[in-house]
């Protein structure tokens, strides 16, 4: 099977994202995106840059999730990847300091308060409208009428 651009770009940044980490220093993501666009120029009519940046995004998700345990690399602990540290810095976990690690933990529960934050509004404006939304058909926006026409009086 042919190797469609999006998939060799993937691959070669994904070769790229290696090279960083075996060096085993800490890295700034704009690099990756710079050497990113130099690897792919062979491809860029193919893809814009705009394209090559989601996919270096989508590696440095990959890059920066954390292993499952069947995936863990040493002994049972997760060494493969980076570390997402702050102003776009990446650090290879397998030479990451402890100090590296907590402020890659600082961001992860700064990013984890975020979304329960989001996930507990959503819930209570799901609740304030149950009593009309949760009728077979009702439409959200239709819910929200009906709530305001109620509220109104």
């Amino acid at each position: 099977m042919a190797s469609t651009p999006k998939r060799t770009a993937k691959e070669r940044i994904r070769g790229i994202y290696e090279q960083f980490e075996e060096k085993g220093q800490e890295f700034i993501l704009p690099e990756i995106r710079e050497e990113a666009h130099l690897k792919c120029q062979d491809i860029a009519t193919d893809l814009s840059g705009e394209a090559i940046n989601a996919i270096v995004d989508s590696v440095d998700d990959e890059r920066t999730r954390r292993a499952s345990s069947s995936q863990a690399s040493l002994a049972g602990f997760d060494t493969d990847g980076s570390y997402a540290l702050g102003e776009a810095r990446r650090q290879p976990k397998r030479t990451a300091t402890y100090d590296q690690w907590q402020e890659h933990m600082a961001i992860k529960d700064r990013n984890a308060a975020g979304v329960l934050s989001a996930l507990s509004d959503e819930r209570e404006e799901g609740l304030r409208l149950a009593h009309w939304w949760s009728h077979p058909g009702v439409t959200k926006t239709e819910a929200i009428e009906s709530y305001l026409e109620t509220s109104d009086q």
